[in-house]
């Protein structure tokens, strides 16, 4: 890698230096991003100034990592547990804050224990995401949001098995609808 950037950089001080070709009108494209600091640097220490325009591939925003959740919590619901239920509600799409998932949880479990329905006592954040139902018995503050997350629980589950992985998360991306504020 140390080789290769020293030629890069060679290369581009050679076409500066004998064809008058400015810096600013040059570029270096990279095939893997992770390679972008460091080459960067080994042009800065070569006299070569640079500008990096780096942007984390799709895959590593966490964003992207979230709505590969959302995708498997509804096509594939029993790999949803407790632990990943609460962090996707806390996450950048439902974006339901730590306290209000504390007191959402204290809710569930007052409604299971008040309950003389055995199917309501395991009543918690992991059942409304499987089952994408709300409890009608849960405050309008708290329903608005987990609605919303079982609309798009629901057009996910909608699209047919054979349907591609781009087809799920184009569909969780508009059923979201976060292409605006994005």
């Amino acid at each position: 890698a140390q080789r290769e950037s020293h030629d890069i950089a060679r290369a581009l001080r050679q076409r500066h230096l004998d064809h008058g070709v400015s810096y600013r009108d040059m570029a270096v494209v990279v095939r893997r991003a992770q390679h972008i600091p460091l080459l960067a640097m080994q042009l800065e220490h070569s006299g070569v100034p640079t500008h990096t325009d780096y942007r984390p591939a799709p895959a590593e925003h966490p964003a992207s990592r979230e709505l590969v959740m959302w995708a498997l919590a509804a096509r594939h619901p029993d790999w949803l547990d407790d632990a990943t239920a609460q962090e996707l509600l806390g996450g950048v799409f439902a974006q339901i804050d730590p306290r209000r998932l504390r007191r959402l949880r204290g809710l569930l479990r007052v409604l299971a224990q008040k309950s003389e329905d055995s199917e309501r006592a395991t009543l918690d954040l992991r059942t409304i995401l499987t089952e994408a139902h709300v409890p009608d018995d849960l405050p309008p503050s708290f329903r608005a949001p987990l609605d919303r997350v079982c609309r798009v629980l629901r057009a996910l589950r909608e699209i047919p098995d054979e349907g591609s992985a781009a087809l799920v998360l184009s569909t969780a991306w508009q059923a979201w609808g976060v292409e605006d504020q994005w």
